[in-house]
């Protein structure tokens, strides 16, 4: 299951990243909440191929403490990166979009 807040929903801020990007209000109260700032670092490591797409779509599947990480184009048909990950503590899996050099989740589009 993918993490979801149903109250968490568009943004008053967005914070910058030493990457060239920016994130939401409910991506912060998210990498709080599950100590996951280590997701900023992962995305930016992909920043530069990512930024020449115009809408990606970002999963990290969680299954035991392995998560699968990777990156689709706007319509999910074809793969631009994808990483294995071989420990995490994170316990819940994530899809979050990256548009107009804004990391956010599908519900602050």
């Amino acid at each position: 299951m993918s993490y979801y807040d149903p109250k968490m929903y568009g943004t008053e801020n967005y914070y910058k990243t030493m990457y060239g990007f920016v994130y939401t209000d409910s991506l912060k109260y998210f990498f709080k909440k599950f100590e996951a700032y280590w997701v900023l670092d992962l995305i930016g490591s992909y920043y530069p191929k990512l930024r020449k797409e115009d809408f990606c779509s970002i999963y990290i599947d969680v299954a035991d403490d392995e998560a699968k990480f990777y990156v689709t184009d706007g319509n999910s048909k074809r793969k631009i990166v994808q990483q294995k990950i071989e420990f995490t503590d994170l316990s819940e899996s994530i899809h979050l979009y990256l548009t107009d050099s804004v990391l956010m989740f599908p519900s602050d589009y």
